[in-house]
């Protein structure tokens, strides 16, 4: 019967089913905590030279920055366990800040860093990989606003043919006292 079927919404898809933008997130997301964890965010030159990638940045002076790679581990849990398009479409919001939370750091990094003064010489300059973690995580934010695509068009129902007017009944006689 028709009213016992589920909306198109919430059939079933297989969890290999990488469309709708699932295997798109979890590609962002695979790259994202590589870029984290391999590749260099800042490059110190004085008082020393060395290189650091957001990882040693993590598990050192900025513990802050651990927010945005335990949120892509999240993303990762989120996107390969939803079923459904109606339930990948209930999590696009918090894909959508998790997936920002890299941004927002690596916006804090570039905006309020500490420069040198009069008693430590400090001379660093910002790596290609925390631009690359501010890029992919803005294609992240793109791509889980669309998370679950578009809900799919309701199944057509065939009209019923009309039914054929019945006739009026015969009114009973009026009595008039």
């Amino acid at each position: 019967m028709h009213w016992e079927q589920a909306r198109p919404e919430d059939q079933p898809i297989p969890l290999t089913d990488l469309g709708r933008g699932r295997g798109a997130l979890l590609a962002i997301a695979v790259a994202s905590l590589l870029i984290f964890g391999l590749t260099p965010w800042v490059t110190f030159i004085a008082p020393h030279h060395q290189t650091r990638t957001g990882f040693s940045l993590a598990s050192g002076p900025l513990g802050f920055l651990w927010g945005g790679a335990v949120a892509w581990l999240v993303s990762i849990a989120l996107a390969s366990s939803r079923r459904t398009i109606a339930q990948m479409r209930g999590v696009r919001a918090i894909l959508m800040a998790f997936a920002a939370m890299t941004a927002s750091e690596i916006a804090v990094l570039l905006a309020m860093s500490p420069g040198s003064s009069p008693r430590a010489y400090v001379a660093y300059d910002w790596a290609w990989g925390s631009y690359a973690a501010l890029g992919v995580s803005l294609l992240g934010v793109a791509i889980a606003a669309r998370f679950g695509g578009p809900l799919p068009a309701p199944p057509r129902v065939e009209p019923r043919p009309p039914s054929l007017p019945r006739p009026p009944l015969p009114r009973p006689p009026h009595t008039v006292h």
